[in-house]
């Protein structure tokens, strides 16, 4: 097996290029803090009330799957001003499924969010990462 070696300043000008979010210059010392893999039952109103006592903005990338099961957190993170992204239905690797199952998983939960939390979704991030050009076109296309 070949061993590809990457060179992650030229995989960011490409994402750049292709409307993904890598960094964001601020001329200021920031971060950006993310939540993935919610909402939680427990976890999610924690950090929600830890976010609201050190007036934290941050981004959760929810799953559809739980925000099906947990929609009053979904509105809560959104009722408390936190963005909302996107992070597929079944938290399933996206590379490795067909053009019609990425837009489901993407679709899915754009409408799951939107109903629950009144507004769309604010990004997208890949579940583990896993990504190749045939999703970044679903994801742009969507």
């Amino acid at each position: 097996m070949r061993r590809e070696i990457l060179d992650y300043a030229k995989i960011r000008e490409h994402l750049a290029r292709k409307g993904f979010l890598c960094r964001v210059p601020t001329g200021e010392k920031r971060i950006a803090i993310t939540f993935d893999d919610g909402p939680h039952p427990v976890h999610t109103p924690e950090i929600l009330d830890m976010c609201a006592r050190k007036n934290i903005r941050a981004t959760f990338f929810v799953v559809g799957r739980r925000v099906r099961k947990y929609p009053h957190l979904a509105a809560r993170i959104a009722g408390e001003g936190h963005d909302i992204g996107n992070h597929t239905d079944r938290h399933v690797p996206l590379s490795l499924l067909a053009p019609p199952m990425i837009r489901r998983e993407l679709a899915v939960t754009h409408e799951l969010v939107v109903r629950a939390a009144g507004k769309a979704p604010a990004f997208f991030r890949p579940p583990m990462g896993w990504f190749n050009g045939l999703v970044v076109r679903e994801a742009v296309r969507m």
